[in-house]
């Protein structure tokens, strides 16, 4: 095959992304790059010498266009795992054609970047459709943020050996060092805790889940009733468990709704609603007083050994929050939350009753 004599440079550009759970939340995010692989680009030593334009440049603007109208895809499509799974999938196929398309539209018009004339039009063309999708720039616009962040932070102390900064996941640190190392700070680094982190040592308990809350759970269980082999009892207990932390972090007080669950009125519409009254309002009002009689005694279980679901942890955090926001001396940062549980609401409020905590 003869070889391609037009070709005096290479740039080796492309999309991805990551889908991911966001377990503070319970919401699937999706981050989506723009990206460039030095190893497998090149240009021509000498044909490329008197090349003013930036020819490569603009195939990295083209890659940065389409991430854009992926994140905007998925901003407006994405609202479920399902549509992920059924709607955004078939989308990156299509934007990502689309893609490779214009960058060989991109090559041709240009000359592979010697048609100055073509090359400065198609500049201006890749500019203005970026300009249009700036709202969809890439996780810039949360650096910039985080640099406000830190700019400010440090106009209060040039020493953040006394700051704390809560986050919502382990991602943004890595971004704060790089902006600290950029500011030139070499002091003592601040803190960092998720929210989670915090909350556990404001209730002075060691979180247990999994398999080893699976089999405490299990073993108290089989000590009040013995009508479940293992293998049963996991069939249903991680859901019970996940909606027995939610009732102690969203409503407070787990034990009305466990007793609103053995409401008659409730049992019989739930019944009904089945079209097996009877059956199915004798098994669910029997499943509902087990959980009654289950659930308090694993907690009390659970206290005795020092450790706590993720909902305990709230109830005792909220039960600690007083004393510990009055004793505690590091100045606290909360950053990049969009919404708070009940006890961490009132945490943030609290320390900023004390002074003690920037938002």
């Amino acid at each position: 095959m003869k070889a391609d004599t037009t070709v005096v440079s290479y740039s080796s550009c492309g999309l991805k992304y990551t889908a991911y759970k966001d377990k503070t939340y319970n919401r699937l995010l999706i981050k989506i790059d723009a990206t460039f692989d030095p190893s497998k680009s090149w240009k021509h030593p000498s044909k490329t010498k008197n090349l003013k334009i930036n020819h490569e440049q603009g195939h990295f603007d083209i890659a940065e266009l389409y991430a854009r109208k992926l994140r905007k895809e998925f901003k407006e499509n994405v609202k479920t795992e399902k549509d992920y799974q059924f709607k955004f999938k078939l989308i990156y196929q299509m934007l990502y054609g689309e893609f490779l398309d214009y960058q060989d539209y991109y090559d041709k018009i240009t000359k592979r970047g010697t048609d100055a004339a073509k090359q400065n039009e198609l500049e201006v063309e890749i500019k203005s459709q970026l300009k249009k999708l700036e709202a969809y720039k890439n996780s810039t616009l949360k650096q910039k943020f985080l640099q406000k962040v830190i700019t400010e932070t440090l106009e209060k102390s040039t020493d953040l050996s006394g700051f704390s900064y809560v986050i919502p996941g382990k991602r943004p640190v890595v971004f704060i060092k790089e902006i600290l190392k950029e500011k030139n700070y070499n002091g003592i680094l601040p803190e960092f805790l998720t929210i989670d982190e915090y909350l556990k040592i404001i209730a002075d308990k060691q979180e247990i889940k999994g398999i080893a809350l699976w089999l405490i759970a299990y073993q108290t269980y089989s000590e009040i009733y013995n009508d479940e082999d293992l293998s049963g009892f996991l069939k249903w207990f991680p859901t019970v468990q996940k909606d027995w932390d939610d009732m102690k972090k969203f409503h407070g007080n787990d034990k009305e709704i466990l007793e609103w669950m053995l409401a008659e009125e409730r049992i019989k519409n739930w019944g009904e609603n089945l079209g097996d009254e009877e059956g199915a309002r004798r098994k669910n009002l029997n499943f509902w007083r087990k959980m009654n009689v289950f659930l308090p005694k694993l907690e009390e279980k659970l206290n005795e050994q020092n450790l706590a679901t993720a909902g305990m942890l709230h109830r005792t955090a909220d039960k600690n929050l007083e004393n510990f926001c009055k004793i505690s001396k590091n100045r606290v940062v909360f950053i990049g939350f969009n919404a708070f549980t009940p006890v961490e609401e009132k945490l943030v409020k609290t320390l900023l009753q004390w002074d003690k905590a920037d938002v």
